[in-house]
């Protein structure tokens, strides 16, 4: 199964605990990590749920943070394009 996702924000400096982009889920579905998940085809190490707020300050449950087990790449996505988890 993969999940679409959009990118919308990229860290320009990161740390070993600090997200690496943020990216909206496109779909309503559930997923659940695996030791060999990969989004846009990179292996990432984790996802987390950071808090954010719409227009009107209402709780959102569809932007993630993504950390990739190789900070570095990160460099290869761009804001607005479309990327796949696969879980």
């Amino acid at each position: 199964m993969e999940l679409d996702f959009e990118i919308d924000f990229i860290f320009k400096k990161v740390t070993r605990h600090s997200p690496h982009l943020i990216a909206r889920l496109l779909s309503e579905e559930h997923f659940q990590l695996s030791e060999s998940s990969t989004f846009g085809g990179f292996e990432i190490k984790g996802v987390s749920m950071p808090r954010a707020t719409d227009d009107k300050g209402n709780p959102r449950f569809d932007i993630f943070a993504i950390y990739f087990k190789d900070k570095t790449k990160r460099e290869n996505f761009n804001k607005g394009q479309i990327v796949q988890l696969i879980p």
